[in-house]
């Protein structure tokens, strides 16, 4: 196999389960290089770089993925039919780097995540609140049990993230994913 690294005969190529997306947008080309669970195909890495000329793209495509700590098959670039380029022959050259970007997009996405959660809760309340909706209304509309909406109406604030504790809100999240998935392996 050819490979875009002046190094690779001493680099294991272990790329199974790796892919990168190229979005060719109208500026830029928008990357992301996902990685398979077994189930679906999740979010690692995130970057943009400004849009080359279009006979430089390969190139720059090439260079970027290297320059986040991936090789890139080049006899296995598929034809472009839309303007996202699916590249499945993805090799970690550099996991120092990789583990960083990961983790800093991890950093990115928990962030979110307590964003969200905080608008949600707001919501829930404001919906008992202002919006008269009783406990149990709220609590069926956002698929809870009305103890969490009694809660947080009893709270009568929602702490921000640093107030509040995150690694239950993880715990929470993944239980929720974890019943869901057993729910649609049973039905």
């Amino acid at each position: 196999m050819m490979v875009s690294s002046d190094r690779v005969d001493d680099v294991p190529h272990d790329g199974a389960g790796w892919r990168l997306l190229v979005h060719i947008g109208d500026h830029e080309l928008g990357f992301e290089v996902q990685h398979n669970d077994g189930k679906t195909w999740l979010p690692a890495q995130r970057w943009h770089h400004a849009m080359p000329d279009p006979k430089q793209r390969r190139n720059i495509i090439t260079a970027s993925a290297r320059a986040h700590g991936w090789v890139i098959a080049h006899e296995t670039w598929p034809r472009m039919k839309s303007r996202q380029l699916v590249l499945t022959e993805l090799f970690p050259l550099d996991w120092e780097r990789i583990v960083k970007e990961v983790t800093s997009h991890r950093g990115i996405m928990l962030q979110e995540a307590a964003r969200a959660d905080r608008v949600w809760r707001m919501t829930l309340i404001a919906a008992h609140t202002t919006g008269n909706m009783s406990n149990a209304r709220v609590a069926a509309a956002a698929d809870v049990d009305k103890s969490v909406v009694h809660r947080l109406h009893r709270l009568g604030k929602v702490p921000d993230a640093a107030e509040s504790n995150f690694g239950a809100l993880l715990g929470t999240a993944r239980t929720m994913l974890d019943d869901e998935q057993d729910g649609s392996a049973d039905g």
